[in-house]
Order: C-alpha cells, then sequence, then structure tokens
C-alpha cells in the first residue's frame, strides 16, 4: 500500500513539475540579488531534483536517495561541486540554503 502512495507521489511530482518549477522561479526572484536571473539559471538543477525524487519514490525502496545513487554518478546538486556560476546571498549562503522549498 506504500508503494502505491509513493508511485502516486511520484506520478504528482510529474504531473505538476511545470507549476513547481513556477513556484521556485517565483520564491528565488523575490530575492535581490537573483531578480535579473532568466529562468534556467533560476531552475538551476531543480528539474534534475525532481526527476530523481520521482524515480526514488517509485523505487519505493528503504534508501535515501544517496544510498540509491552511491553506485551511480551522483547529480550535480548532491556532488558538492560549486555551479559555473555560483549564486550567493548576501551572507554568501547559497541559493538552495536560502530559498526553502513549499
Amino acid at each position: 500500500m506504500a508503494v502505491n502512495i509513493l508511485d502516486e507521489l511520484a506520478r504528482l511530482i510529474e504531473r505538476e513539475r511545470d507549476a513547481i518549477l513556477a513556484g521556485w522561479r517565483a520564491q528565488v526572484r523575490a530575492l535581490p540579488a537573483a531578480r535579473e536571473l532568466d529562468a534556467p539559471s533560476l531552475n538551476d538543477h531543480i528539474p534534475q531534483l525532481l526527476a530523481e525524487l520521482a524515480a526514488a519514490l517509485r523505487l519505493g525502496s528503504d534508501e535515501s536517495i544517496a544510498q540509491a545513487l552511491r553506485d551511480g554518478s551522483p547529480p550535480a546538486h548532491g556532488s558538492g561541486e560549486r555551479h559555473a556560476t555560483p549564486f550567493h546571498g548576501a551572507q554568501g549562503d547559497t541559493l538552495a540554503s536560502t530559498v526553502p522549498i513549499v
């Protein structure tokens, strides 16, 4: 039964992907340093994160995403590598740590 709920959540994330991204961009644009960024810069790695989240939910595993992906190539958002054009808030925070996902 729990697997069905997780699969349903995965489908919801995929179905609402554009709305989730629009909400993300609206939250990010509220930051003064991000007001002039284009959509691809605002999206950053969020589309890949959403795809990975949906895939992990479908697995129905007790493993964390990091554990499930350990043998594969780590995603850019989890690799610890810096982006080519990093975003930093006024206090030097990264974009992901500055903007809450709602």
